[in-house]
């Protein structure tokens, strides 16, 4: 399905019904982008040019990415992933069925996540995802906890690394850039803070949002 027509489907239905929303693109997202992302996204099928599905999910801004990040959030979903199909349904429909989930599952999971500590309460992952637990270790630096808690989520992290394989170039990546974050944090908490304070600033300029 054409992207433009998604766009404009968005700004249609969608946006109408979220005033604390923004949209760019295929993507809405919460005014509020001082330390996440909380952003619905419609996703065209690669399979399908009359299929799409959404997603909602929480990126941690200090994290910094170059693109969004599903893996804190989740497709709407039944039984199994859901997949709209304007073949099937007018478009009216669709969208209605849509801004519903929003309502009753994006907007929940959102209002849950205020802060680095109630990311790391309640971000949607597992514990077997680097990125998981690698946004755990940034979000309670983020907080200043004991730093007894930064070397057990390092070697958290580390461990479960090395299970995937720390040859592995993205792998190598994160854990470099994580562990030079802790080491940073403790010699100079207030130093790390500013780091992460950087990576705000440096992916909401990437993925372009204010």
């Amino acid at each position: 399905m054409q992207k433009t027509r998604i766009n404009k489907l968005i700004k249609q239905f969608v946006l109408p019904c979220l005033s604390e929303f923004k949209q760019k693109g295929s993507l809405l997202y919460h005014k509020d982008t001082s330390k996440f992302i909380k952003g619905i996204y419609i996703e065209p099928s690669r399979m399908s040019k009359t299929q799409i599905a959404v997603w909602y999910f929480a990126q941690p801004l200090y994290i910094y990415a170059e693109n969004l990040v599903f893996n804190f959030g989740n497709r709407f979903s039944d039984k199994n992933e859901k997949w709209w199909d304007f073949d099937k349904d007018d478009s009216h429909t669709i969208m209605s069925d849509i801004v519903q989930r929003i309502k009753n599952t994006g907007l929940p999971y959102f209002q849950l996540i205020n802060s680095p500590n109630s990311f790391a309460e309640n971000c949607l992952g597992n514990e077997a995802d680097l990125h998981y637990l690698n946004s755990i270790l940034y979000s309670n630096i983020f907080e200043g906890v004991e730093k007894e808690v930064v070397f057990s989520n390092f070697a958290t992290l580390f461990d479960k690394a090395n299970e995937y394989g720390l040859h592995i170039s993205w792998i190598a990546s994160l854990l470099d850039k994580a562990e030079r974050l802790k080491e940073i944090y403790l010699k100079n908490d207030a130093e790390a803070k500013v780091l992460l304070e950087e990576n705000i600033r440096r992916t909401k300029e990437k993925l372009g949002i204010s």
